[in-house]
């Protein structure tokens, strides 16, 4: 069977809140003998050194590249990483931003089914605000989605989702209300 085992936990970084010189401490203790996946957010964030810091700890010598821990690191670009994270990127997987996806549409309706599901209503899109969402250009990607869908469901009344609550809503997120 090549099936790998089940992980025990998934465990997500933040990168630039780790002090510099203390991620090795810091990983071990949350991972101590654990099949664990770390996940590392926003690592073209953290500053140059504490990126170095990553790319030796994950390098071919270094004590984090052995099992049990397996390790996805996520960017939003490789502009902001470090020579060393860059040249230590085995495999890159690039995904083009919401607004040049060619299943913007269906990711739309996925973020607001899933919201009205989670506050146990139903939610409609008028055709206006379904031309709105599409053509915004979600400088947040899919994050920004799942929070102006989140607000929309929160604060449109009724079945029916109209053009004006998503303009409201895509504008201020967290001051989106009735």
């Amino acid at each position: 069977n090549l099936a790998e085992p089940a992980r025990d936990a998934f465990v997500p970084y933040a990168l630039r809140s780790q002090a510099s010189g203390e991620l090795e401490n810091a990983v071990m203790t949350r991972t101590a003998s654990r099949r664990v996946t770390a996940y590392l957010e926003e690592v073209d964030r953290a500053e140059a050194t504490l990126q170095d810091e990553l790319a030796h700890l994950l390098g071919a010598s270094g004590a984090l590249a052995l099992e049990p821990l397996r390790w996805i690191a996520a960017a939003s670009s490789s502009r902001g990483l470090s020579r060393s994270l860059r040249d230590l990127a085995w495999l890159r997987v690039e995904l083009p931003p919401l607004r040049a996806r060619a299943d913007k549409s269906s990711q739309i309706d996925a973020a607001f089914r899933s919201c009205a599901e989670r506050q146990g209503r139903e939610l409609l899109l008028e055709p206006e605000a379904r031309e709105l969402l599409t053509e915004y250009a979600w400088p947040g990607n899919l994050r920004e989605l799942d929070r102006v869908a989140e607000a929309t469901c929160a604060a449109a009344a009724g079945l029916w989702c109209t053009g004006r609550w998503i303009a409201r809503c895509a504008a201020a997120p967290g001051r989106c209300a009735r």
